[in-house]
């Protein structure tokens, strides 16, 4: 599934692009390679860990992806944790 831009508004820099989970519909390696296309530079993960595809949880807890990776994980019907940083 490819990411989709948002459109920010005028005067906000950077870019925001919304995707599934990666490696939930496609391998690792290509949400990987589209992650280094676009420059990724953080993903944002809402999904508890156990919920995770295996290769994109091996590639996190292994600090081997091409961005940075901030995790608020959000228990299924519930609210974050931690939520001053959501």
């Amino acid at each position: 599934m490819s990411p989709r831009r948002v459109d920010l508004p005028a005067g906000v820099a950077g870019a925001l692009w919304l995707s599934a989970m990666p490696a939930r519909h496609e391998p690792w390696a290509s949400f990987e390679r589209r992650a280094r296309e676009l420059a990724l530079a953080e993903v944002v993960c809402l999904t508890e860990l156990d919920e995770m595809p295996a290769a994109y949880r091996e590639a996190v807890q292994a600090t081997t992806t091409p961005f940075r990776w901030r995790h608020l994980p959000v228990r299924n019907l519930g609210v974050p944790d931690d939520a001053a940083d959501f």
